[in-house]
């Protein structure tokens, strides 16, 4: 990340958890909320993480040519330029979120205490160890050839 240009076109202020919880429509308009990952960091850093609930959270199911991707895409373009060169590093951006969700999940999970704990607990703990494993598994794919 550290060898990546940083432009006013290509880095400032993004919401770092634009996903599709976090949407909610008001008179057909719709809105975002909860801002508390907001960070300055590349736009495509943020497509990245909304690809999350397109793509999934694998930067090898990345497609740039899938249907559903090139639509976000227009929308996104419709508002803000992004060049061909930024979509490039979206595998990267991708890799780095999943670094970041990691090491928030295995804070949250570490240590466990488990006595006195409600049976949803230990479903979403499940959960979250799941999701754990998943990205641990796709980080030591590593990025995907380009």
């Amino acid at each position: 990340l550290q060898k990546l240009p940083i432009t006013p076109q290509n880095y400032g202020l993004i919401h770092y958890d634009f996903e599709l919880d976090n949407l909610i429509w008001h008179n057909g308009e719709p809105g975002i909320i909860d801002f508390d990952d907001c960070t300055w960091s590349w736009f495509a850093a943020d497509i990245a993480v909304a690809l999350g609930d397109l793509i999934g959270e694998s930067a090898h199911a990345l497609d740039l040519q899938n249907e559903a991707f090139q639509q976000f895409l227009a929308g996104y373009r419709a508002i803000r330029a992004m060049n061909d060169a930024a979509l490039h590093h979206l595998p990267l951006f991708i890799q780095a979120a999943n670094l970041y969700t990691f090491a928030r999940l295995y804070r949250a999970l570490t240590p466990v205490n488990e006595a006195g704990e409600l049976p949803w607990m230990a479903g979403l703990r499940d959960k979250l160890a799941a999701k754990m494993a998943f990205i641990r598994d796709d980080l030591a794919r590593g990025l995907p050839e380009s």
